[in-house]
């Protein structure tokens, strides 16, 4: 039961119980791709439109080649400090406010009791019932994209848009740079490369410094995550 057969069903169920359509997953590749294409680590950078995308060949229908992240070979470090040490380092003080981890016990891929909803629902309720910052604080999100309909899971799941509401939060500009939070503002996995999540993580806390090649204006609050279906996890970091 290879991912991309695990995906394309995933897909199909999510489009039938949102409405979404493939020109919804068109509008995301084509803001993703316009973040990645000022990223200089960014493996994909060449304009994309929403009709180059759909021209682009099923990998298990609706599943596209480009709804996929992209393999690579890549090397991440993430250094945590207390905060006193980090007061006295050169960069800017990203603070973890909060993190979470869920697995639903004893499932795989494909004994998922629901597949739209999943342990990002789980992680994201811990993850908020641990702090006082609300999903309305957030500025910025940095959301797992191995398949781009899993970063739609995440946007509902933590609260940044309606219930089944990802589609039309996307079709809006809603994670575009001037939108309601700038999604994945690096391009993603899909574009940067399959990271394991070090991508996102990376990406909040440029954005918290204001070194961001897509910077959010006055940042202070940045969400990220990882993994979909059985597991997930989910951290939450402010501007020191």
């Amino acid at each position: 039961f290879s991912p991309t057969v695990w995906a394309g069903l995933m897909m199909n169920r999510y489009m039938h119980e949102t409405g979404a359509t493939e020109e919804d997953f068109a509008k995301f590749a084509v803001i993703q791709r316009d973040y990645a294409s000022r990223n200089p680590d960014a493996l994909l950078r060449d304009p994309l439109t929403a009709e180059e995308y759909l021209a682009k060949p099923y990998i298990n229908k609706p599943l596209r080649i480009l709804d996929c992240d992209y393999p690579c070979d890549s090397g991440s470090a993430v250094i945590f400090t207390t905060e006193e040490r980090a007061r006295d380092l050169k960069q800017p003080v990203v603070l973890v406010e909060t993190a979470s981890h869920a697995t639903i016990h004893n499932m795989n891929f494909e004994t998922l009791p629901d597949m739209v909803r999943t342990s990002p629902v789980q992680a994201a309720e811990n993850l908020w019932s641990h702090t006082s910052i609300k999903p309305s604080d957030v500025d910025t999100a940095q959301l797992y994209d191995g398949f781009s309909f899993i970063t739609m899971n995440w946007l509902e799941a933590l609260g940044l848009c309606e219930p089944l509401g990802a589609p039309e939060f996307i079709r809006n500009g809603g994670t575009t740079l001037n939108g309601k939070v700038p999604t994945n503002t690096d391009g993603g996995a899909i574009n940067v490369g399959r990271r394991h999540g070090a991508n996102f993580c990376i990406e909040s806390v440029r954005q918290l410094r204001g070194q961001s090649t897509s910077q959010v204006k006055d940042a202070e609050v940045a969400v990220w995550a990882n993994a979909v279906g059985p597991f997930a996890g989910a951290m939450l970091l402010t501007k020191g």
